[in-house]
């Protein structure tokens, strides 16, 4: 059971909290940082198929966001879940419950006092699916 982030929101779209757990990714190649490509533009794979590049020093890490990202996406989140509350052609809509891809799963939930508590997982995952139980039978491709 892999859940990647939690967030919590007020309700005026602030960041109050943010947790997130994030996999591994490749961060440094011989102490030298790498966002993906190497440092004369290669791909890493270039370096990794050739025995001569041996021996490496391959660090990994999580991908850490910026306070500011983290600041900007809860107040997008909680632009979109507002539209979306604003848009169904339901009267007084909870707004965003589940939005699904095929990588993860996106669960929001709302309390009295309109803090959101938006959490994302794992696609496989399906811990809050007894909280909420969807129309949509298929999982995540």
């Amino acid at each position: 059971m892999t859940i990647f982030s939690v967030y919590i929101i007020n309700k005026a779209g602030g960041l109050i909290y943010q947790h997130e757990h994030m996999g591994n990714t490749l961060i440094a190649i011989n102490g030298i940082p790498t966002d993906g490509r190497l440092w004369d533009g290669r791909d890493i794979t270039d370096l990794l198929q050739h025995e001569e590049n041996y021996p490496i020093n391959l660090k990994f890490g999580r991908p850490k966001l910026t306070t500011n990202e983290k600041i900007m996406l809860a107040s997008m989140f909680h632009s979109l879940f507002a539209i979306g509350s604003q848009l169904s052609p339901e009267a007084r809509s909870s707004g965003i419950e589940m939005l699904e891809t095929d990588v993860f799963k996106l669960h929001c939930m709302q309390t009295m006092t309109g803090i959101n508590l938006p959490f994302i997982e794992e696609c496989s995952v399906g811990l809050f699916s007894n909280v909420y139980p969807t129309s949509s039978s298929k999982g995540c491709m």
